[in-house]
């Protein structure tokens, strides 16, 4: 497997990018993009969609920032993933 990418949406109606990873060796041949376009299309006509990246993960930040998201909210260590601050990133998507 090179990748995979798993969202979900809750009770509201709020869409969270739960994964979008891509194994190294597979880094810069456009999948992680797909990966998010296919995410993005399975959810159309949804507001906005947020992820949870740890903070520090440049790669990620850039990857995400790129494609439109931005950085909403920072989390404490205590909060974050693993134990490691983190930072919440949402994207607004045009309505259909």
């Amino acid at each position: 497997m090179a990748g995979y990418a798993m969202a979900a949406m809750d009770e509201k109606g709020d869409v969270m990018l739960d994964r979008l990873h891509i194994e190294p060796q597979e880094f810069g041949r456009g999948l992680a993009v797909d990966l998010l376009h296919a995410v993005l299309a399975a959810h159309a006509g949804i507001p906005s969609i947020a992820l949870e990246v740890i903070e520090g993960n440049d790669r990620a930040v850039a990857f995400y920032r790129k494609h439109g998201f931005e950085v909403v909210e920072r989390r404490p260590a205590a909060h974050g993933v693993g134990g490691h601050a983190s930072l919440i990133m949402r994207r607004l998507l045009p309505m259909a």
